[in-house]
C-alpha cells in the first residue's frame, strides 16, 4: 500500500508538474502576446505621435518658404522694373541719336486733336527744331491757314519728342511722358505675374 501510494503520488505529482508546465507555457504565450499587441500599440502611438510632430514642422518649413519666396518676389517688382525701364531709355537714347524721330509726322497726327483751337504752340527739341521748321507750313495748311502754329524749341523735351499746347490744354508727347506711361504699364505687368505665380 506504501508502494501503491507512493506510485500514486508520484503520478499525481507528474500529472501537477505537466499540468504547471503547460500552465506555464500557455502563461508565457499569452504574456509574449499581450505583450507584443501592448507593445505594438504603444510603438504605433508614438509613431503616429513622431509622425505628426514631424509633419507638421514640415508643413511650418513649407509656409515659410512660400512666404519668404512670395515676398522676394514681392520685392523684385520695383528692381526689375527699374532695370527694364533704364536699359529702354538708354537704348531708346541711342536710336533716336542714330535715327531721329520723325517729329514732323508726330506733330501732324497730335494736331488732328486740337483742330479747335485757333493758337497752337508746338513745343520741340532744339535739334529737331529745322525738322519742325520744314514742316510747319504743312501743319499750318491743315486748317486751311485758319489757326496760328507757332514752333518753340524747349530743351525740357527731349529729342523725338514734342508738346502740343493750345487754348484747351496740352498735348504731352515727350519721350519721358511716354517712358513713364510705358513704365506703368510694365509695372503693372510684373506685379500682375508675380500675383500670377504666387497664386
Amino acid at each position: 500500500m506504501l508502494e501503491t501510494a507512493r506510485a500514486q503520488a508520484a503520478q499525481m505529482l507528474a500529472a501537477a508538474e505537466e499540468q504547471a508546465h503547460r500552465l506555464q507555457t500557455a502563461a508565457e504565450q499569452q504574456g509574449r502576446s499581450d505583450g507584443y499587441t501592448a507593445g505594438h500599440a504603444e510603438g504605433l502611438n508614438a509613431c503616429q505621435e513622431t509622425c505628426g510632430t514631424l509633419v507638421a514642422k514640415a508643413q511650418d518649413v513649407v509656409r515659410q518658404t512660400e512666404e519668404y519666396r512670395t515676398g522676394l518676389l514681392r520685392s523684385m517688382v520695383e528692381p526689375l522694373t527699374a532695370i527694364t525701364m533704364e536699359a529702354l531709355s538708354v537704348m531708346l537714347q541711342r536710336e533716336l541719336q542714330e535715327s531721329p524721330a520723325n517729329v514732323a509726322e508726330m506733330v501732324e497726327h497730335l494736331l488732328q486733336f486740337v483742330l479747335d483751337s485757333s493758337l497752337v504752340e508746338v513745343r520741340v527739341h532744339p535739334d529737331d527744331f529745322s525738322l519742325a521748321t520744314t514742316a510747319h507750313p504743312r501743319w499750318k495748311s491743315a486748317k486751311f491757314g485758319e489757326w496760328e502754329v507757332s514752333i518753340v524749341p524747349d530743351l525740357s523735351v527731349a529729342r523725338g519728342g514734342c508738346e502740343i499746347r493750345s487754348e484747351y490744354g496740352r498735348i504731352d508727347a515727350r519721350v519721358e511722358t511716354r517712358l513713364e506711361l510705358l513704365q506703368e504699364h510694365l509695372r503693372q505687368a510684373v506685379t500682375d505675374e508675380v500675383t500670377n505665380r504666387v497664386g
